[in-house]
């Protein structure tokens, strides 16, 4: 150090004359993303920098953001001899930067809750309002007004379980089951739903990559996302116009990648959802990710859709883009990793949900241990399984359940919540039952936790056939299936 100045003084803490004609302190200034010493030796060779984000640690503890540049120093000659470094302290600006990050988390937080506690609340009032017709006009309601009220019950419930779902994509912690899936069939099979959907003004059209593009994603999600896509396209039509899903390919470069915080470098399918509608102005374009942000009427949408399918596409290591200006058509698209099928592999179409009410027989009956510490949920667990010719055992935490495996040998399956009370979680559980009943299978139920977490939690190689994951909500037939599925 040849030239340390009062305000340099001030900004470390290190006066000048402990600082004359010593060595930089490089170890007390730090960057995410740069070298200093890189960055000095760059001067040194007459390369000079803007200003870069820096943090010092001061010699009394406390820590200074500042921006450094640094410029070349030479003499008369031109020749160099030294590099000078500049520093401003802009402590004040990061701080007040972090305030207003946390103040806009907050009203963000605020609106989703509201949307939430809004959305719930209708639903809510269906459920209970329509069950209180049940149990309290159930010897007047004729067999025709009894199935209406439950239907209409259920319908609702159903509708929550999706929103949960939807909350969750766009937290990124919806459960995914990624499989290599022909995008061009996967369309051809969402667009004869969609065109039952669409008025009769509506045309829509679909352009299917020359190439038949694989993705590794999701199905059900996929098709979710995309006819919430078509379904935004339809509303902002008016009654009459075109919708056009097209499937393409495109490659994010180096240079694209380091523009962009949310893609990386690779190949991607795209699937675009074009409409000839009115355009979307710039000040709606700031907001339409929003969660529960909607410029429909009342009741006549969520406001997740958008959110939901930007959740979906962060979760699956993809982006959405959206080109819309007003008077000009809009261009959502939904770019999703592409995946290099093996020529002999087949299309991979959407899990269907079986509608006949589930059976068991005799040869898969066994006992099954129901671990949940909701009492409400514990017993339409047991409910089911009695239904469907099981025995069953039941604990509320997993100590109990442990307690039980020692005196009840005839247990051959632990359904299992994961999220419980106590000093063990439904997981801690499972790696125990693995450790020391390995011949018992398990069935873990959940409502929030992601599946790759858990399975990255589990070294047993045997994972996907003797363990199996259940999403709540669940119902007799997906429990049944989920059951049926262990080997």
């Amino acid at each position: 150090v040849t030239v340390w100045n009062h305000a340099t003084s001030i900004l470390t803490g290190l006066s000048q004359n402990r600082a004359m004609g010593q060595r930089l302190l490089l170890d007390k200034l730090r960057s995410p993303s740069t070298n200093l010493q890189q960055v000095i030796d760059d001067a040194l060779l007459g390369i000079e920098t803007e200003y870069l984000d820096f943090t010092v640690a001061r010699f009394s503890g406390k820590t200074t953001h500042m921006l450094i540049h640094t410029t070349t120093r030479r003499d008369k000659h031109g020749k160099i001899i030294g590099a000078l470094l500049t520093a401003t302290d802009v402590t004040h600006v990061r701080e007040q930067e972090q305030q207003s990050s946390q103040t806009n988390k907050m009203i963000a937080l605020g609106n989703l809750t509201g949307g939430v506690a809004h959305d719930f609340n209708n639903l809510l009032t269906v459920i209970i309002g329509n069950l209180t017709l049940l149990t309290e006009d159930k010897q007047t309601l004729t067999d025709v007004e009894f199935d209406e009220i439950a239907s209409d019950a259920l319908s609702a419930a159903n509708d929550g379980a999706n929103l949960t779902q939807q909350l969750l994509l766009f937290a990124r912690r919806q459960r995914l089951d990624p499989v290599p899936t022909n995008i061009n069939e996967l369309i051809a099979n969402v667009a004869r739903m969609l065109q039952r959907n669409l008025d009769q003004q509506i045309a829509l059209k679909i352009t299917p990559h020359e190439s038949s593009p694989f993705g590794l994603v999701d199905p059900a999600m996929l098709e979710s996302a995309i006819v919430n896509l078509c379904f935004n396209a339809r509303d902002a039509l008016d009654g009459q116009g075109l919708i056009e899903v097209a499937v393409g390919l495109h490659t994010i470069t180096t240079s694209e990648a380091a523009l962009a915080t949310d893609r990386a470098i690779g190949d991607y399918v795209s699937i675009s959802v074009i409409d000839n509608g009115g355009g979307i102005s710039a000040a709606v374009l700031e907001h339409i990710f929003e969660p529960f942000w909607t410029t429909k009427p009342l009741g006549k949408g969520s406001g997740l859709g958008l959110s939901m399918v930007q959740g979906f596409a962060a979760q699956s290591l993809g982006f959405v883009t959206v080109d819309s200006a007003p008077g000009k058509p809009t261009k959502v698209t939904l770019n999703l990793p592409k995946y290099s099928a093996p020529v002999l592999l087949g299309s991979v179409s959407a899990p269907t949900i079986a509608s006949e009410k589930p059976k068991s027989t005799k040869a898969n009956l066994a006992k099954v241990l129901v671990v949940e510490d909701d009492a409400i949920i514990r017993t339409f667990a047991l409910r089911c399984l009695a239904s469907l010719g099981h025995s069953t055992a039941q604990a509320a935490n997993a100590a109990e359940a442990i307690d039980t495996l020692q005196q009840d040998p005839e247990i051959s399956i632990v359904f299992s919540d994961i999220r419980m009370p106590g000093a063990l979680s439904g997981r801690d559980l499972q790696q125990l039952i693995t450790e020391h009943y390995p011949h018992i299978k398990i069935v873990l139920t959940t409502g929030y936790e992601d599946l790759a977490m858990i399975a990255a939690g589990n070294a047993n190689q045997d994972f996907n056939d003797k363990i199996k994951i259940l999403k709540k909500p669940y119902t007799r037939a997906s429990l049944t299936e989920t059951l049926a599925s262990l080997t």
